[in-house]
């Protein structure tokens, strides 16, 4: 819900807004150590299928390697 309001200054007429937002939001987290395509993949259809939209995603590595030991997908949903 967007708000107006005009309010005269030094520099003319200005209109500010106030934006408020109500919309309530669901967050998931899933963490998973088993990162693979497949994994990955089977993880986004189920929480999508669920109403969550994804948001993102973090890998983590160790410092000897580049292949990540695991992974946090971050979905959210409308509440």
């Amino acid at each position: 819900m967007a708000t107006g309001k005009f309010a005269v200054s030094a520099f003319g007429i200005e209109k500010t807004f106030s934006l408020v937002y109500t919309m309530l939001m669901h967050y998931k987290v899933v963490e998973t150590s088993t990162v693979t395509d497949e994994e990955v993949e089977k993880i986004l259809n189920e929480w999508t299928a669920k109403g969550y939209v994804f948001e993102s995603i973090q890998f983590v590595t160790a410092v000897s390697s580049k292949r990540p030991t695991m992974a946090f997908l971050f979905f959210t949903k409308k509440a």
